[in-house]
């Protein structure tokens, strides 16, 4: 009885659950491609057949590149097309896909993304993700919650990436200096997203201009920030000596490392090192550009100090709601903002603790395993 010939949907059987997708062929299984075909695949006929061979063969050669990984082989690729079916077995065999590849708490696509970045992998299948069409309406259902998604992702990469290029980073960098990951409501952020995607060349442009202007009168930024400083009582707050008498902590001290030990309280100025200044400068500019609109700014003015000193506001609640604090524990002495603090982990500032080398040993030890 002769074989009744058939023709196949070969992309389809390379998706998730097909016969073609390259889990089939880990660790050594399905080796004979003629086989797997005549089993899988009855009826494959002409051109087909050879591409199916051909599909089959390269998932072989591939997962052997990866068993060779997992054995911490050195591997030396024949080319990039070689690269990417190696990083889509590894993501593969991890149960990781186009659906969940956003799951970046994942611990499997941690241990993945790790055995990749070692041989220098940066999947295709993340770049695609994360260039996600940005001009859509996210007041849309699901659109807010897939770019919450999207930025994670990205934050992720960036971190184990630092020289990562994406086409939408300045969508997902807006979304940090906002402080997305910290708000809840969903209709503020499609509002946001609203206004950056719907025309980005301006908002750039919009963002460029209140940059140049802030740059060009560095010393009214200085003075907007200090003066916030002193209306929230933050520098006389954060003094260690009025900590013993405040009935309820002032909410922002803990951005501003006061390391002072003196009698009287520290100016507002001083607590405003670069790294503090460039932390909060980023955050209250991305609020600024909302805020201000199309419109020309100019921070000499007293509409454009009001509007400063609002975003500035604005922007201390987005770092406070992200985790940041000030420390002094940065590697050079300087003080810098950064996200769970040695400060915030240890306990009161400024009255002995920082010189205790075992905490200070059980806390960087503590860093270096988070990452």
């Amino acid at each position: 009885m002769m074989e009744v010939k058939k023709t196949y949907d070969l992309s389809g059987l390379q998706e998730p659950g097909g016969v073609l997708n390259v889990v089939n062929f880990e660790n050594g299984s399905n080796s004979n491609a003629v086989q797997y075909m005549n089993d899988n695949l009855p009826g494959t006929h002409g051109k087909q057949r050879y591409e199916v061979l051909d599909i089959i063969n390269t998932n072989i050669e591939t997962q052997k590149l990866v068993s060779d990984a997992k054995n911490d082989k050195p591997i030396i690729f024949n080319n990039d097309i070689q690269k990417q079916n190696f990083a889509k077995a590894f993501l593969a065999n991890n149960g990781i896909n186009d659906e969940n590849i956003t799951d970046i708490t994942n611990p499997n696509f941690a241990k993945a993304m790790s055995i990749l970045k070692s041989y220098n992998v940066t999947p295709d299948a993340v770049i695609k993700r994360l260039n996600t069409k940005v001009n859509v309406d996210y007041n849309e259902p699901n659109q807010v919650k897939i770019y919450r998604e999207n930025l994670g992702l990205y934050k992720y990469m960036k971190g184990l990436y630092p020289n990562l290029t994406i086409d939408n980073a300045f969508i997902y960098e807006e979304g940090i200096s906002m402080g997305t990951t910290a708000l809840s409501d969903d209709k503020t952020v499609a509002g946001k997203l609203n206004v950056i995607s719907k025309d980005s060349e301006k908002y750039q442009e919009t963002k460029t201009n209140i940059n140049t202007n802030l740059s060009t009168n560095a010393n009214e930024v200085v003075n907007a920030f200090s003066s916030v400083i002193s209306n929230l009582d933050i520098n006389t707050d954060s003094w260690w000596a009025k900590k013993f008498f405040l009935s309820e902590k002032n909410q922002y001290t803990d951005l501003f490392h006061n390391s002072g030990t003196t009698l009287l309280p520290s100016r507002a100025s001083t607590l405003l090192t670069e790294d503090v200044k460039a932390k909060w400068l980023e955050a209250t500019v991305s609020q600024l550009t909302h805020l201000n609109g199309n419109k020309n700014f100019d921070i000499t003015t007293e509409e454009g100090k009001a509007l400063f000193r609002q975003a500035a506001l604005q922007g201390l609640d987005i770092l406070k709601d992200q985790g940041f604090s000030g420390t002094k524990f940065s590697g050079n002495g300087s003080i810098k903002m950064v996200n769970k603090a040695y400060e915030d982990e240890i306990g009161f500032q400024g009255q002995g603790f920082e010189n205790s080398i075992i905490a200070q040993g059980n806390y960087l030890m503590k860093k270096n395993l988070m990452y």
